[in-house]
């Protein structure tokens, strides 16, 4: 077996020494830090994926529920869409101006979601309300916690290296 000091001398091995470098790549020593990271990300999935069986549970209706989920699903592939664009659109301009677009068309398009579920069934506006709310505050934090870890002008959420 080789040993080798800091400063790279063989310390009594036949054959050439090793090299004293770690052998992954940074790569994979970095991306085994954002981990947390990426699942923060989808943090806001796990809430509506947990609201379903203490709905069930509750006996809250399940149209709240669907209608909530059906509404984040697609606000959140609208919002992977338009990340997509400003961060391919080269123009700091455009894409500072799509992400806030986006940022206060969801806000307004939840809030008529919640609005909707709530004429059609009465007895639904409350919950749905609130699991909206909840997931969209759990999301809003997941959000500015990745994003002051991302380096700046880094597009595509690259972290910082520690």
């Amino acid at each position: 077996m080789y040993r080798c000091d800091p400063r790279g001398e063989d310390l009594g091995a036949a054959g050439p020494p090793p090299p004293c470098e770690t052998p992954l790549t940074t790569h994979a020593l970095k991306a085994s830090d954002t981990m947390p990271l990426r699942m923060l990300r989808y943090l806001d999935l796990v809430v509506l994926a947990v609201a379903l069986p203490i709905f069930v549970a509750a006996g809250l209706p399940l149209f709240a529920w669907a209608g909530v989920t059906a509404a984040w699903l697609l606000q959140r592939t609208v919002q992977a869409l338009l990340l997509h664009r400003a961060e391919s659109s080269g123009s700091p301009r455009s894409a500072i101006g799509l992400l806030s677009v986006s940022l206060i068309g969801r806000v307004w398009f939840l809030a008529f979601a919640v609005l909707v579920i709530g004429l059609i069934d009465r007895d639904s506006g409350l919950p749905a309300a609130v699991l909206m709310a909840v997931t969209f505050q759990v999301w809003f934090t997941a959000f500015f916690i990745t994003r002051s870890q991302e380096t700046p002008g880094a597009p595509g959420g690259k972290t910082r290296a520690t």
